[in-house]
């Protein structure tokens, strides 16, 4: 409406793209307005919130390059629960629910399961070069140059072949390929990691890497709530979507 007075948009997160793409209406009213919902405070954790308190355990262990190498899955999640204990003292102090100490006993099983994950892509040959990489680049859209701006939670390597394997973490919802691309009607729901894949120019600890299309794989880390939603999950797109 042209009532409102708002600063023409010059910077766009990744994952705000998802939201343009849904809905350009709610998007204009959240991220070029900036209005916000209401949340309700409450006694337990909401998924937003589990989900983050996962992340920052497993951000953490990506970042300890003492632990995050080794191939004992005993070590791998001896130090994931550890890291989910100093998370949950840092967001929450000591006093805490009863309700949020069993939440926290469920992100910890998940863990577990994620160790066993890793310490077989560790085995594999993939290791973690960077964690959090926090990356901005000027694209032009339709002739208007607006700042892409990202954060990729991990990039492993592989030791032998020098592939790059771009990972985001999800506690939750579905694979990369159900998130990312509605096949049978050939369009884009989200656009993260493709994104994300534009962004890797900007990653110094790759200049030495081949970061052609064909060297490169996107997708995610899932840490779901089940042995089987658990584990490395690639995007795979039908020809030619991608570019």
């Amino acid at each position: 409406p042209s009532d409102f007075v708002f600063e023409q948009l010059k910077k766009v997160s990744v994952t705000a793209v998802k939201d343009y793409i849904a809905c350009p209406y709610r998007f204009w009213l959240k991220h070029v307005l900036g209005i916000k919902v209401r949340e309700e405070g409450g006694t337990e954790l909401n998924p937003l919130l589990f989900g983050s308190l996962v992340h920052k355990a497993v951000e953490q262990f990506g970042l300890d390059t003492s632990v995050r190498g080794s191939k004992d899955e005993k070590v791998v999640a001896e130090s994931l629960s550890r890291y989910l204990d100093d998370v949950v003292l840092g967001m929450f102090g000591e006093n805490i629910s009863g309700v949020i100490r069993i939440q926290i006993e469920l992100a910890r099983i998940r863990l577990t399961e994620v160790a066993k994950h890793q310490v077989k892509s560790a085995q594999d040959g993939w290791r973690i070069l960077c964690t959090e990489e926090k990356h901005k680049k000027k694209v032009k859209v339709n002739g208007t140059t607006i700042l892409v701006s990202g954060v990729i939670d991990r990039v492993d390597v592989h030791q032998n072949t020098g592939r790059i394997r771009v990972l985001d973490y999800k506690t939750g919802g579905p694979t990369s390929n159900d998130a990312h691309f509605k096949k049978k009607a050939g369009q884009w729901i989200d656009l993260q990691l493709p994104l994300y894949r534009l962004l890797l120019s900007e990653i110094s600890a790759l200049d030495s890497y081949d970061k052609s299309d064909a060297n490169v794989s996107l997708g995610y880390f899932r840490i779901g709530d089940q042995e089987s939603k658990t584990g490395i999950d690639l995007l795979e797109l039908p020809e030619g979507v991608l570019e």
